[in-house]
């Protein structure tokens, strides 16, 4: 696998290699040796899929210390626009999203440090979208930002959210911990 540098330190495209012959194909999306070469982390806490129809949006979310961890996330069906957002406050990209198209047939995942929040918004009927998360969830460390109150282009005004979501701060009133 490859893995590209972004313009938010520590956030990385991992291009896997696919392997493509007459039964279909097969992906290693993650090789813990290889992370380590990287310097990025290699724990495994949970891996868990969520499956969304066209026109959600989820996020921005990140979970606060001591349970926040490192993300890696890939589409498995269908194309989304994946966004993150530097809430590091030494970071000279803080409050500075990141956007890329992930999909069942780029095969790139994005690897997520910790202290940037993540969201994606489905352009596909549906899609499936696989998280490899460092550290187990935890309810109390749920935290996140409000989609629409960073500066980011979003391809809809009025995308499918949930409640929770919807009631997230704005980055202008947040006071990150990271």
């Amino acid at each position: 696998m490859n893995f590209f540098p972004t313009n938010i330190a520590g956030l990385f495209i991992v291009q896997p290699h696919v392997f493509i012959d007459d039964r279909g194909l097969f992906i290693k999306i993650f090789s813990q040796e290889t992370f380590e070469q990287y310097g990025l982390s290699s724990s495994l806490g949970e891996v868990f899929y969520s499956k969304s129809k066209k026109n959600v949006l989820r996020g921005f979310h990140i979970q606060l210390p001591p349970a926040d961890a490192e993300k890696l996330v890939w589409v498995t069906d269908g194309t989304i626009l994946d966004v993150t957002l530097d809430l590091r406050k030494t970071s000279a990209t803080y409050g500075i999203c990141y956007g890329i198209t992930l999909s069942e047939e780029n095969f790139k995942a994005l690897y997520i440090p910790r202290g940037i929040a993540h969201s994606f918004y489905v352009l596909s009927d549906t899609a499936t979208v696989a998280y490899q998360v460092g550290k187990a969830f935890s309810a109390a460390a749920d935290s996140g930002i409000l989609w629409n109150s960073v500066d980011y282009k979003w391809p809809c005004t009025s995308p499918i959210i949930s409640a929770r979501d919807g009631s997230l701060c704005a980055l202008q009133s947040y006071d990150s911990p990271f």
